[in-house]
């Protein structure tokens, strides 16, 4: 099973639109967005900027709500129906913990974005950008396929991958045998 997250910039209103899509697996999900990042382990807010968050299944409303700071309960769900989760994360903090958008650059931690669905941790998670500037660039150290579809193995190396959208320059090079990119 695969977890994709269909990210759409909207430089204007320093928003990120985040949908959220899955298969659900009993009739109720908890989402949850970590309090910490890796490699920095002071408690943090990143669910603050989570805002208008809203679910479907089967183009029906489904009963959401938040039950705490950081943690989302769905509802009413059908085992096996496919679930999309739509939220917009404010993202004008510029600092390497968050999230950052305007009209001439992204950037954001998965930590700050992207929910993660309970049980489901150790599953694929995909990453998908729409509606980019016509001239952006994603830079991101997950692999990505002919689509720019990002895949990490679980949510760990999801939230450990940060992601910078942006016009840039992109070098290569080679260090023993071993590919580098900067």
């Amino acid at each position: 099973m695969t977890i994709r997250y269909i990210i759409t910039p909207q430089t204007a209103a320093h928003h990120y639109l985040v949908k959220l899509v899955f298969t659900a697996r009993t009739q109720s999900h908890c989402l949850t967005l970590p309090v910490w990042i890796p490699g920095s382990y002071m408690v943090r807010e990143f669910s603050k900027n989570i805002i208008k968050l809203s679910a479907t299944h089967n183009s029906q409303a489904v009963i959401s709500h938040q039950v705490d700071k950081n943690k989302w309960l769905l509802e009413g769900l059908t085992t096996g129906d496919q679930v999309e989760v739509s939220y917009n994360v404010y993202a004008h903090e510029y600092g390497i913990r968050t999230a950052f958008l305007d009209a001439k650059r992204g950037y954001f931690n998965p930590t700050s974005l992207c929910l993660s669905v309970a049980g489901y941790e150790d599953e694929t998670h995909q990453v998908q950008f729409v509606d980019l500037p016509a001239d952006w660039q994603v830079a991101c150290g997950l692999a990505a396929d002919e689509d720019e579809i990002f895949s990490a193995q679980d949510y760990d190396e999801l939230i450990d991958s940060p992601f910078e959208l942006g016009t840039f320059e992109r070098l290569e090079f080679s260090v023993a045998g071993v590919n580098h990119y900067l």
